[in-house]
């Protein structure tokens, strides 16, 4: 398992980093936390699910991220769970 006082000190710098910001949100999950739920605010683009082939504009992205085992060794696993447009062609939400 990753060290948890690492995972606390990660905890820790996420929560900084959102006080600062007016566009960010986090909120972890687990004790000590190794999965979180960012939530960002700002203007984007995103597939209109009621409409095929229609975009949409959205003010608001959410993504998971998942620390592995191994973390840090190992990069964090993270997809967003909200629609979005990317002009590359389908996007199944999971970043590489």
């Amino acid at each position: 398992m990753a060290d948890p006082e690492r995972l606390r000190a990660e905890r820790t710098r996420l929560e900084q980093l959102a006080a600062a910001s007016s566009i960010f949100i986090v909120e972890a999950h687990g004790d000590p936390p190794d999965r979180y739920t960012f939530t960002f605010h700002g203007r984007g683009l995103a597939p209109n699910v009621t409409s095929h082939g229609e975009v949409k504009v959205v003010e608001e992205h959410q993504c998971d991220v998942r620390l592995s085992y191994s973390f840090p060794e190992r990069p964090p696993e993270v997809s967003f769970t909200t629609p979005l447009l990317l002009p590359t062609g389908p996007f199944s939400g999971y970043v590489n």
